[in-house]
Formats: C-alpha cells, sequence, structure tokens
C-alpha cells in the first residue's frame, strides 16, 4: 500500500532552494529522448493508447509473489508482463525489488498481508534465500529486464537497519553485474523528500556502484504543483549524490504522478492535465533524464485512464507534450520569472532543426495576458488544438501549458 509523502516547510524550502536549483539544474544537452517517457500499467490488458517508451516495473512481481515458498518460483505474471511489452514495440521493463517472503524472513513481527499474498518488511534469516532468489530472476530474464532498482521505497517499507540494506542491495548489485553486466542497476529509490534516508544508506555502505539514482516525486496534499516536485525534491537529492561522487550519475524519476486522491490529492481535470505537462517539461529541465508517470490505469495514483471514462485530459496532454518534447532540444533551463513557485510565469524553450523554435509557457498563479515573442505565430494547447497568433501578440495564458511556435 502507498503511503502520502509529507515534506516540513516546503514552501520556504522552496524559497531558500530556487537559487541554488537553478545551480543544479543539468539540462541535457541534446535532443530529447522518448525514453523520457516512461509509464506504470497495473493491469495489463489496459495497454496504454498514448506514445511512451518504456515500461515502468510489474505489480505483484517482488519476491514475496513469486517464491511464496522457499524454491517453488510462479513467473506467470512477471512473463506476461516481459510478453506484454515486448508485444508492443519491444518494450522492456524495469524491476524494482521490495519485500521479504515470510518463510525467508528475520522478524516475523514484520510481516503482513498486501494485495498479492504475504509479505514481510524486514530483512531475511539467511542471505542465501536472497541470493537464490536474485540469481535465478536475473537468469531468466537477462537481456529483457534492462534495469533493476536495487529497492522500492526502503524509508516507507523496509524496516531494518541501513546496514541490512546496504548488505541485501550489494548481494543483488553483485549478482546482476555477474549475470547481466549490460542491465542498468539503480539505487534504492527515495520518495519526495527521502534524501537523508539515501544519505544514511550510502553512509552505512551502501553501493555506489551504480548506473543512476532513483527517486520517487510525489507531492503533498497542499503543495500539489509540479514546479515543487523538480525544484527543491531535485536538488536535495543531487546534494547527496554529489558527497558520494556521483553527482554524474543520471537521475531517474521511477514513479511519480499527482499522487492518491484519497489522500487529498487533486481532481479536477485541467488541474490534472495542466501536472502532467508542466511535470515533464521541469523534469526534464532540471536533468531527469526518466519519468514513469503512475500509473496509467490506477484507480488512484495519477490515473489516467478508466475503464468506463476511457482515457482522461490528462492522459490527452501526456500524449500532446509528448510530442512537443520528443526530438527537441531544450538548450537551457526553463525559466522563472515570479514571487514563488505558486504565483510565477514559466517558460521553456524548445528547437528543432530547420529552424523550428518553440516555448512552452504557463502561469502558475492563474490567467493572465503575455506577450508572445515577436518570431511566435501560433500556438497550441494541451487539447490538441492549434491558434494564430494575433497581430498584437497578447494571448492568454493560465495553468495550462500552451506551446508558441514559429
Amino acid at each position: 500500500m502507498k503511503v502520502r509523502k509529507r515534506a516540513p516547510s516546503l514552501l520556504g524550502l522552496i524559497a531558500l532552494l530556487v537559487c541554488v536549483s537553478q545551480a543544479f539544474a543539468q539540462t541535457p544537452a541534446g535532443p530529447i529522448p522518448a525514453s523520457l517517457f516512461g509509464m506504470h500499467i497495473i493491469n495489463l490488458s489496459d495497454f496504454p493508447s498514448v506514445e511512451f517508451a518504456v515500461l515502468g516495473k510489474g505489480t505483484g512481481v517482488e519476491w514475496p509473489a513469486i517464491e511464496p515458498t522457499k524454491g517453488q518460483f510462479n513467473w506467470e505474471r512477471l512473463d506476461q508482463y516481459v510478453k506484454e511489452g515486448q508485444a508492443h514495440g519491444g518494450r522492456a521493463i524495469f524491476y524494482s525489488a521490495g519485500g521479504v517472503p515470510p518463510w525467508a524472513a528475520a522478524d516475523q513481527s514484520t510481516c503482513g498481508s498486501s494485495a498479492w499474498g504475504p509479505t514481510c518488511a524486514g530483512t531475511v534469516a539467511a542471505m542465501q534465500d536472497w541470493a537464490d532468489f536474485v540469481t535465478a530472476l536475473v537468469t531468466r530474464y537477462k537481456g529483457q529486464i534492462y534495469a533493476y532498482e536495487l529497492w522500492n521505497e526502503p524509508q516507507e517499507y523496509f524496516t531494518g537497519t541501513y546496514t541490512q540494506l546496504a548488505a541485501l542491495t550489494q548481494q543483488e548489485h553483485d549478482i546482476i553485474r555477474s549475470i547481466d553486466p549490460d542491465a542498468t542497476i539503480l539505487s534504492p529509490s527515495i520518495v519526495a523528500y527521502g534524501y537523508a534516508y539515501l544519505d544514511s544508506y550510502f553512509a552505512a555502505g551502501g553501493t555506489t556502484d551504480i548506473d543512476g539514482v532513483a527517486m520517487h516525486s510525489y507531492p503533498n496534499p497542499d503543495n500539489d504543483i509540479a514546479e515543487t516536485v523538480t525544484r527543491s525534491m531535485t536538488t536535495t537529492i543531487r546534494t547527496v549524490m554529489s558527497k558520494y561522487g556521483i553527482s554524474r550519475k543520471p537521475l531517474w524519476d521511477t514513479e511519480g504522478s499527482w499522487g492518491d486522491t484519497s489522500y487529498g490529492a487533486i481532481t479536477n481535470p485541467n488541474l490534472r492535465a495542466a501536472f502532467v505537462a508542466r511535470a515533464y517539461l521541469l523534469h526534464w529541465s532540471m536533468g531527469i533524464s526518466r519519468f514513469y508517470w503512475y500509473a496509467w490505469d490506477s484507480p488512484d495514483w495519477g490515473t489516467l485512464w478508466t475503464s468506463t471514462g476511457g482515457p482522461s485530459e490528462a492522459a490527452t496532454a501526456y500524449g500532446q507534450v509528448y510530442n512537443w518534447m520528443v526530438g527537441a532540444t531544450m538548450a537551457k533551463a526553463c525559466s522563472f520569472n515570479g514571487t514563488d513557485a505558486y504565483h510565477a510565469v514559466y517558460s521553456c524553450d524548445l528547437t528543432r532543426s530547420g529552424g523550428y523554435q518553440a516555448s512552452a509557457v504557463w502561469n502558475t498563479g492563474g490567467t493572465s495576458t503575455y506577450t508572445a515573442p515577436s518570431q511566435f505565430t501560433q500556438y497550441r494547447n494541451l487539447a490538441g488544438n492549434t491558434y494564430s497568433i494575433p497581430s498584437d501578440h497578447e494571448i492568454p495564458i493560465g495553468l495550462e501549458p500552451i506551446l508558441l511556435e514559429n
């Protein structure tokens, strides 16, 4: 079960870190790859109708679900994820470890129920049991699972010590490197402002021989805009990365969205569409090279599609911003002009070959009039409509980004 994560004094943190975050903003050079756009799917029969490039992790495929009894493996659900991805454009999936089956747990008091059966939050009684599972996993899916996240949200779901987590992930790391050296290895994923946990993990000996650092960018219900996610959250994580000599490693957001509606996340369709577009633009601006939306068909978390309503306005926005960004170049970080993240005009400049110029613009403070630079002649909205820019270049902008084009 996911839990809403809260950040202390977030608005104050934003004010303190805005300037620093710009210094940390390492907007990647070159065209934006389709691999920025990742997607989690809960039910394989609900495969997304929007364009995206990479599949997120499967659900119900952690160790307790696959090996509920020692030595007896059930790979059926993970096989289905792998096959479904291959059937839809050859998309591979990544795997995120998390949970211990009761038979392997060192402390039975950490065990409880989940949607996929009993699972435990502590460490293992015998490291060999963990090693045997990881060996079987990586051997079976060598070349089919392209990335491994060493643990999912340990500050939320792991009750063992930092040293115990470091030992588990070191074992996992060593086995992956030996069996499938081409696979990408990511750090354990930390949630929102969990940078202190990541710091303690590395201090306890957590491996820094990784190919990327994983984060999950869920906002708080009372600070539910994309700008807070990609500014101060990113800055604090990069500070930890710098401390341990891994600042040049890619930063992946392997789970993120506006969060869980049962904890007060936004429900307004327009706000959701605005969140999707702003989040993707700002992720790339801040140097986050992959962002996996959670989730296409979840009934509670970042819902883009339902069986009764089909794709939502936010799903349409996802498809539009994919078209805006993929193949374009963002030569510098998005600009910020305002008093704070809630009252500012943002612009993200994009270029393509042949002299194409564009700028995604929005106002977190609400509707206002914006003077479009003279080179722009039209703009697109998140519904896919195109409008001419009038001769005086005065156009309305608001919470939903529009794309100015020459």
